[in-house]
C-alpha cells in the first residue's frame, strides 16, 4: 500500500523497475492512491505491467494523481494487453 506517500513520476519510474523485471510477480493489489504521479510515472508503470515478466494484478488503484490522458491511454493499454495474454 503506498497511498498517501506523495510519490512522484521519479519514484513511480523506480517501482516501475521491478514491476517489469519480475521481481514483484506475486504482487496483486497496487494502491497508488492519492499521490503526485502524473503522464510520466504512469507511462513508466504501464510500460512495467506490458512486460511479460510483470504481476498480473486484481487491482490497480492510481486515482488522486496527477495522470492525464496521455498516462490513461497508457495504462488502457497496459490492462488490456496483460487481459489479452491472460486469456480473458
Amino acid at each position: 500500500n503506498l497511498q498517501w506517500n506523495t510519490l512522484a513520476d521519479a519514484a513511480a519510474a523506480a517501482l516501475a523497475a521491478p514491476l517489469g523485471s519480475g521481481a514483484l510477480s506475486g504482487l496483486q493489489y497496487l494502491y497508488l492512491d492519492n499521490n503526485h504521479i502524473g503522464d510520466e510515472g504512469a507511462v513508466a508503470l504501464a510500460n512495467a505491467l506490458r512486460s511479460s515478466s510483470a504481476p498480473v494484478l486484481k487491482e490497480l488503484h492510481i486515482w488522486s494523481n496527477h495522470i492525464g490522458d496521455v498516462g490513461r491511454a497508457a495504462f488502457e493499454d497496459a490492462l488490456a494487453a496483460q487481459a489479452e495474454a491472460d486469456g480473458d
